[in-house]
């Protein structure tokens, strides 16, 4: 009988270290997605942050149903956000969706739809004579297919290909100024618990940057970092 319990005792301190990494596995699970193709279900709901250039922003998502998602974000802008690397203050109010295209079983595509609004200094192409930068108010659109790959229990790899087009106005001084990048970006989200993801993303690519006098091109980039909390 003595033996049996040295026995019993000895296995579970032997086991005890594989129970807890299998229960911080199941406390982990895979990452939940707010930038990429795997929608957030019906009932859940996250609050995402994100610093780096062009600024920071916070940003509220919520899944609708099981193949759509809504969000509403805000940013804060030192940098341009459609192109290039001029500083300047801004704002910005966007509402980000996704449309599930595909789910798989370690692959998710959905579908990027975000009208988005712009207040602040942009540089713009006036020509000889005008000042560089102006206050601008925008106007725009960013639509385009998002991915998520499972690649590890913790780790998604996310990409996407999108358009964030802007019409900016001066309204004193009654001229326009249109944006139309087209820009890659990819990144990864870690699961460090079951509600808590952090994540990283580099966006570049090229941009068309048509003004009152000019149309020249300029260089899209943006690195951001940050959390994401599932609520």
């Amino acid at each position: 009988m003595r033996s049996t319990l040295v026995l019993a005792s000895l296995l579970s301190v032997l086991t005890a270290p594989i129970a807890a990494r299998c229960q911080r596995a199941r406390d982990q699970g895979p990452p939940f997605s707010v930038f990429g193709g795997e929608l957030l279900r019906s009932s859940e709901s996250t609050i995402a942050a994100g610093f780096g250039w062009p600024g920071l922003f916070v940003q509220y998502d919520a899944g609708v149903s099981q193949r759509f998602g809504i969000g509403f974000r805000g940013d804060l802008f030192f940098g341009s956000p459609v192109g290039g690397f001029d500083t300047g203050m801004g704002f910005g109010l966007s509402v980000p969706m996704r449309l599930q295209l595909i789910r798989l079983r370690r692959v998710g595509i959905a579908l990027k739809l975000a009208p988005r609004f712009f207040v602040g200094q942009l540089d713009v192409n006036r020509g000889k004579g005008h000042p560089d930068d102006e206050l601008l108010l925008g106007f725009g659109f960013e639509t385009g297919p998002l991915v998520s790959v499972h690649v590890h229990r913790q780790i998604d790899v996310i990409a996407g290909l999108t358009v964030p087009f802007l019409l900016a106005v001066d309204v004193d001084d009654r001229f326009s100024e249109v944006w139309f990048p087209v820009v890659a970006f990819g990144g990864a989200e870690l699961s460090l618990s079951r509600d808590f993801n952090l994540w990283s993303t580099v966006s570049i690519g090229p941009a068309i940057h048509g003004g009152e006098l000019a149309t020249k091109a300029e260089a899209y980039f943006w690195f951001m970092f940050g959390f994401e909390y599932r609520i």
